[in-house]
Formats: C-alpha cells, structure tokens, sequence
C-alpha cells in the first residue's frame, strides 16, 4: 500500500511544546497494528494535558476506603478513585482509613504508546504545596512520576531545604535518589524551591534553612523518643510548622504536633 500523508502529533524539543506537522505514516503498518493507533488517538489529549500540568480532575475529597504500600482507594459517592500517593504519607492515610480527606490530584499517562498498554493514572497529596514541589521535582532529568513517589520518604519542606544547601548527603538517604540523580536534583532545582523549604520566608536564605532543619530534626528526634513512629512525627512537625512558621523551640513544637494527633487544631 502506497505511503500516503497525514497529520500527526510531535514535539518541539526546543521549545518543550507539543505542535502539528505534515508526516509520511505508512498505514499498512498502522491497520495491523489497528488497536494500538486507536488507543494512541483517544489518549492523545491526555498526553497533552500532562505534558501542560493542566490536570481534568483538581481534587478528590472523599473517604478512605483502602490503603496498599503505594496507593489509596477514595471513595466519592458512589465512585472509589485509586490515587498514587507519595511514600511519605502511606502511614498517615492507614491511620485515617474509613474517615473523609481532600486530596489534591495530578494526571500522567503511564505506559508504552508502540504497544497499545497506556493506562491514565491519578496522583494525590494532601498538601498542595506538595503537589507544586511534586510537578518541579519531576522535571529533572530521570525522575518520573512512580519514581519522584517513591523518593518522597520525608516531608517536602525538608526535602526542599536539603536541595537549598546542597546536601546530597540527604538526598541520596532518600529511596530511588543515587549520588549522581542527587547531584542533578540540586543542579536543576537550586533556587527554584527554597520557599518550599520549612519555615517559609527564612528559608529561603541557606543558612537559615539549615538552621531551621537542624531544630525540627530535634522535635521529630523527641516524638521519637515519646514513642510515636518517625514517619508520623515528620509528618507532625512538617505540619504544625507549616501552619505557623514562628514555632521556634523543639516543646513547643512537640505540643503542638500532639495537638494535632488529637485533633485540635
């Protein structure tokens, strides 16, 4: 069969923007790979707005249903969602499961467009400050959706501030982050999440941040010793400092994370 010519989809590598051009396709090849071209044109909006950060699905609020080692089903009526979560608030979600939460979302599309297996995904975070850092974090060179997930095993605040003063040593503590990816991390984000570090304003100076790191490691080094899990006390203290940047000493810090995990605040 004659090569006939047709319009399709590519992107500009320069520009990092998605445009139409004239192309040669064969479609001798496309009838026989029939089902995977269809699966490629439904899905070709999706990919455009992923590739955009434009997401169809903002939030998801509804109740926990399930929660497995990467994933949470949310329950919204008569409709359960699967949202992909990061690996920092796995813990905190099993000990709310069957109570309501707001989760805000992203859309990616995870698969192989050669062989037909696209499947759209939903990610969700519990902060939106976390899904900002979250879509910067995946910029870098290497870093996917599944694999920026698994890497966040602490707070984001502290993430940002390790990025601030260029501690690879931190980084590469996290899962999925090597010596080289955590070299590359702080190449292309330094400068570009310091207000995402904890303690708002102050940390955007390097010297404070590391200063600010040092006193929530001490209140989570505290939990710890009171009996509470570290992955619960980081997410305590990334918290409670979030919601009022002038909390200074490691008490009150402790009080108010357990004001928190009582429901007082």
């Amino acid at each position: 069969m004659a090569e006939e010519p047709t319009v399709k989809l590519t992107e500009d590598k320069g520009l990092g923007k998605w445009r139409w051009q004239l192309a040669v396709v064969p479609w001798g090849q496309i009838l026989r790979r029939w089902p995977c071209a269809i699966v490629a044109l439904i899905l070709t909006p999706w990919l455009v707005v992923c590739k955009n950060g434009i997401s169809m699905i903002a939030r998801v609020n509804g109740i926990i249903a399930e929660v497995s080692d990467e994933s949470v089903l949310v329950t919204v009526g008569d409709i359960t969602y699967e949202l992909h979560v990061p690996a920092v608030d796995i813990q905190h979600l099993q000990a709310h499961k069957g109570e309501k939460c707001l989760f805000f979302t992203l859309e990616y599309i995870e698969g192989n467009a050669s062989f037909g297996q696209l499947a759209p995904r939903l990610l969700g975070f519990l902060r939106n400050d976390d899904k900002v850092f979250f879509q910067k974090f995946i910029t870098v060179k290497g870093i996917g959706p599944r694999r920026a997930l698994r890497a966040l095993t602490a707070p984001v605040g502290q993430i940002a501030a390790a990025i601030c003063r260029k501690d690879s040593k931190f980084l590469t503590s996290l899962p999925e982050i090597g010596k080289r990816t955590a070299e590359q991390v702080i190449a292309e984000l330094s400068g570009k999440v310091d207000h995402f570090a904890t303690g708002g304003a102050g940390a955007a100076s390097v010297g404070l941040a590391a200063q600010r790191l040092e006193e929530l490691e001490q209140a989570i080094t505290a939990l710890v010793s009171l009996g509470e899990r570290r992955a619960e006390a980081e997410n305590w203290v990334d918290r409670v400092c979030r919601a009022d940047p002038e909390l200074k000493r490691t008490a009150e810090i402790v009080r108010a994370a357990y004001r928190l995990k009582a429901g007082t605040v």
